[in-house]
């Protein structure tokens, strides 16, 4: 009668009964209408909900492959999710996106970068969404953008991408791989656009590619498998 009102009991079930009180309880008011009488203690109508465990989400149950490794970036203080008790495993992560998953996955949790002066890049102004966390990374010399003075904060960021953001945000801005071979992966020649970096990165056990022996070097990162790339790039706990 009340359903956005408080719980009537909450608790850690335990197999065995759960007392519920059926008088004094609170009764919503329809808009426009008094509220009705309560019918208990003769009757009453509950809903059990579940409460979500420390870095646990909706979406993303025990038997997903990928909850292993999101809930410990959750657990790590690395992500909230993307709100509502979900964290959106299937959607890709924007480069804006991947800023702050790069540093916090680097420096911490609780790390917080200088704040943005909106001069790094023409299309990240000051006020804008992880503006603080662009720059930095661009101070730390993990990115230089995406051409022509912008950094393209909305584009997601591909897998290609992703291989040259990791290993130059965990092993240094001037790591390079060794040269590619052009065998790791049959979608990936020795002369596609960061073959190495993506070698490398297969040579590290970071990846072993999207199946079928391929990379897919263009299909845009989503949330569940950064998850996995943060956790096994930073050896997160």
């Amino acid at each position: 009668h009340d359903f956005f009102g408080a719980p009537v009991v909450t608790g850690t079930y335990n197999g065995g009964s759960v007392s519920i009180p059926m008088l004094n309880l609170s009764v919503a008011s329809p808009v426009g209408w008094a509220a009705p009488l309560n019918p208990g203690p003769e009757f009453g109508a509950f809903v059990v909900t579940a409460a979500l465990g420390p870095g646990e989400f909706y979406d993303v149950p025990p038997n997903d492959p990928f909850h292993g490794v999101i809930h410990t970036i959750a657990i790590d203080g690395i992500t909230a999710g993307c709100g509502g008790g979900n964290y959106c495993p299937h959607d890709a992560v924007s480069r804006a996106q991947m800023a702050v998953f790069l540093l916090k996955s680097k420096h911490g949790a609780s790390y917080v970068p200088p704040p943005a002066t909106g001069t790094v890049f023409g299309d990240v102004s000051q006020s804008a969404f992880a503006a603080a966390w662009i720059e930095e990374i661009s101070a730390e010399g993990i990115t230089a953008g995406c051409g022509g003075g912008n950094y393209c904060p909305d584009v997601a960021a591909s897998r290609a991408q992703m291989a040259v953001f990791l290993l130059k945000a965990d092993l240094g801005s001037s790591y390079l791989p060794p040269p590619a071979t052009g065998l790791v992966f049959s979608d990936v020649p020795a002369g596609a656009f960061a073959a190495g970096w993506i070698e490398e990165l297969a040579a590290l056990g970071i990846t072993s590619g999207c199946g079928g022996g391929k990379f897919c070097s263009d299909t845009p990162v989503t949330r569940a498998e950064m998850a996995a790339f943060l956790s096994l790039t930073f050896n997160l706990p």
